[in-house]
């Protein structure tokens, strides 16, 4: 039986890191590409600026609620937060070797 949990571990572990992989080599755009999607990318940028201020405010009622230490809605804001970050630079970056 523990051998079927170690097997089933693994499994979920190379899975995780495939997935992770694929992923990471479908965010790697051609130039060619983001020329075709620049409206597209352009709108996603703006919304994800959006986001970010909503964000903000998300943020902030949570502080509201007192500890920081826990509060699990402060987590959840500050998890999405760096999402959207992270998405904003990427989509910035691909912005710019267009440019």
């Amino acid at each position: 039986f523990n051998q079927v949990l170690c097997k089933k571990d693994d499994f979920l572990n190379t899975l995780q890191t495939n997935i992770a992989t694929v992923i990471k080599q479908g965010d790697t755009l051609s130039p060619e590409v983001i020329d075709e999607r620049l409206p597209e990318l352009q709108k996603e940028l703006e919304l994800y600026k959006v986001k970010r201020e909503e964000n903000k405010k998300d943020i902030s009622t949570a502080r509201s609620f007192g500890d920081l230490s826990e509060n699990s809605e402060y987590d959840e804001a500050k998890n999405e937060q760096a999402k959207i970050e992270a998405r904003i630079v990427e989509l910035e970056k691909m912005l710019d070797n267009v440019a």
